[in-house]
């Protein structure tokens, strides 16, 4: 691959988005840093299969209580500064294609398990 869009190493205290998308099928996501030429550019790219109860997950955002497992993921996020914005699915092509058509091979690279052992025990 010699074009864009080429993966950027992760640089902390950068300018980070995270873009997701997410339908029955599956789910994606792009986490973009912004780099010296101030372009966003991707650092990792994440796509899943939905299981059963996934699939069902909307169910749960036409209930006015929040569930046990909602309100836990928002007090995890509380001690981040972020802002999320809703952005149309035209503008979310490049996130879109990855929930659409999910990697179906299970990669276990040095990331993604650093990620999955920081948030143990939370």
């Amino acid at each position: 691959m010699s074009e864009g869009p080429i993966l950027h190493i992760y640089k902390y205290g950068r300018k980070t988005e995270l873009h997701t998308d997410a339908c029955k099928q599956g789910y994606g996501a792009i986490l973009l840093q912004e780099a010296e030429d101030g372009k966003l550019h991707p650092v990792y790219y994440m796509s899943k299969k939905t299981n059963t109860a996934e699939e069902n997950i909307s169910e749960y955002y036409a209930k006015k209580e929040l569930i046990t497992r909602i309100a836990r993921w928002a007090l995890q996020l509380e001690e981040f500064d972020y802002e999320i914005e809703h952005r149309a699915g035209s503008r979310m092509k490049h996130v879109d294609a990855l929930s659409r058509y999910p990697v179906m091979i299970v990669c276990n690279d040095t990331l993604t398990s650093k990620l999955k052992k920081s948030t143990r025990g939370r």
